[in-house]
């Protein structure tokens, strides 16, 4: 089994992405493997190599398309072909379809019609300050949260997810919230707006956008909460060396190779 981790192979600073809070609550020790990777890879642990899956292609995909909506006054149809030119170089070197994206050339399909949506129901309606920049602040235990929303306004913060399903992120709106709130750009109490446009499978017609609002105090405090776990568990095992300092839930819907590059590795026995 790898020594124990000690001081010299972390940095003192913890970086934590907003993006990773609500995955943290789910399997503590899979966010860790990734968060905290190269420290425990320099102290003799070994991961998976995994491909990336096909949901999280076709987000980042549809993201530079939306991105582009915003900057700019192009033609929809000049905005597709960017979303599609984005996931052709995303898939180069392997992809993990799955049943609702079975390929390529239906993924490509749900890029269209998920950037459609956004372009003529979701993007009307905002008023974007900022699109996808980069916030950074420095939390309490030396922590250095980093988010990038996807439309910060003047009162209301906007993220996209593309999703099967629209999944719960509490975390990431508090993350968000935070970090927006601690750079002075934006009013008490933002609104906080998920505008989920699910990808669909083949056999049902194209899915409308949905909002769902989050309760911003709410969303703070879970990311707070999450947060402070995060450094208690990270401090454990920087003390111990022991990886139950990051707990594992074998339940998670997410807990086999596909997603989690410590599955069946010394660093994850339970998943042996």
């Amino acid at each position: 089994m790898p020594e124990k981790i000690t001081d010299n192979i972390i940095t003192e600073e913890i970086t934590i992405r907003a993006s990773s809070l609500s995955p943290y609550a789910d399997c503590p020790r899979r966010s860790a493997a990734r968060m905290f990777k190269q420290g425990l890879i320099d102290s003799g642990y070994e991961f998976r190599q995994t491909e990336p899956g096909i949901g999280a292609v076709i987000g980042t995909s549809v993201h530079e398309a939306v991105s582009y909506i915003h900057n700019t006054e192009d033609t929809l149809s000049n905005t597709i072909e960017l979303g599609i030119e984005k996931f052709r170089s995303q898939i180069e070197n392997g992809v993990l379809y799955d049943d609702t994206s079975p390929g390529p050339t239906f993924a490509e399909k749900q890029i269209q019609q998920i950037t459609k949506a956004y372009y003529y129901i979701v993007a009307p309606k905002t008023n974007p300050v900022y699109v996808e920049h980069e916030l950074t602040a420095t939390m309490p235990g030396n922590v250095k949260l980093i988010g990038h929303p996807d439309d910060i306004e003047s009162d209301k913060i906007r993220d996209l997810k593309t999703g099967v399903k629209a999944g719960k992120n509490y975390g990431q709106m508090g993350g968000y919230s935070l970090l927006a709130g601690a750079r002075g750009i934006i009013s008490d109490s933002p609104q906080l707006i998920i505008d989920w446009i699910p990808r669909v499978s083949k056999n049902k017609p194209s899915a409308e956008p949905i909002e769902i609002h989050y309760d911003p105090e709410l969303c703070e405090l879970e990311a707070w909460s999450i947060m402070c776990r995060i450094i208690d568990e990270y401090k454990s095992f920087l003390t111990s060396g022991d990886i139950k300092s990051f707990p594992a839930n074998y339940m998670s819907y997410m807990c086999s190779a596909k997603y989690c590059i410590a599955h069946g590795t010394d660093f994850c026995p339970l998943s042996k």
